[in-house]
């Protein structure tokens, strides 16, 4: 056994000065290995950081957040206040409540105030100048084709009004509360009645924005 061994050594000494010059090669291409291996852990370090620092930070947001219908509720708000100019009255039938023009304007203010009024286009006019003298005709008139009534207002769900009534025309709806269902696509207000003071099962009605402009 131990003359093998010997026996291997004088060849070995003889490949040496062939192996010398690919000694520094090798070297290198382990070297190169190492920094290579070094670089990619620094990567995943530096990426593992990254991502946990992006989900923290996705997470805060999604806490911070409003709800979906807190953001609902305060843009329909927003988008509530102004002054809208009436274009169309129907009840559940299509029918004109208020005639073919009707005429009204609704106001709603920042602070949760408004105002509502509704009228025919074609009023009739007292044939004396003093309104306290109107005959009974003309006084049904206005009573048919007339109503205003104003108070306090809150978005109590996404397309859900909710009024309280001060005082109005119509001296039954005087401090209540009442619902109105509504939907806004841009500058047009579609706007649901079902407490109605006329007898029909709803009120339908269409008011357009007003611009600054005009």
């Amino acid at each position: 056994m131990l003359i093998h061994q010997y026996s291997v050594l004088p060849f070995c000494l003889l490949c040496l000065p062939y192996l010398r010059p690919m000694l520094p090669v090798a070297l290198q291409k382990v070297t190169m290995t190492k920094e290579k291996a070094r670089k990619i852990r620094i990567r995943r370090r530096v990426g593992g950081a990254l991502a946990i620092t992006t989900i923290f930070l996705l997470g805060l947001a999604l806490a911070t957040r409003p709800t979906s219908g807190q953001q609902k509720e305060g843009a329909t708000k927003d988008q509530l206040i102004g002054t809208w100019m009436l274009v169309s009255a129907q009840n559940e039938k299509k029918a004109e409540i208020f005639g073919p023009h009707p005429v009204g304007m609704l106001v709603f203010d920042a602070s949760g105030h408004f105002t509502s009024q509704v009228m025919r286009g074609d009023l009739p006019k007292f044939a004396s100048p003093n309104r306290t003298k109107a005959t009974p005709e003309e006084s049904q008139a206005v009573i048919r084709g007339y109503i205003a009534y104003f108070g306090t207002y809150t978005v109590t769900a996404p397309g859900t009004l909710s009024l309280h009534i001060i005082s109005g025309s119509f001296p039954n709806w005087n401090g209540a509360d009442q619902q109105r269902s509504f939907v806004i696509n841009g500058d047009e207000l579609q706007y649901t009645n079902l407490a109605t003071s006329f007898g029909d099962a709803s009120a339908h009605l269409l008011w357009k924005r007003v611009s600054a402009a005009q």
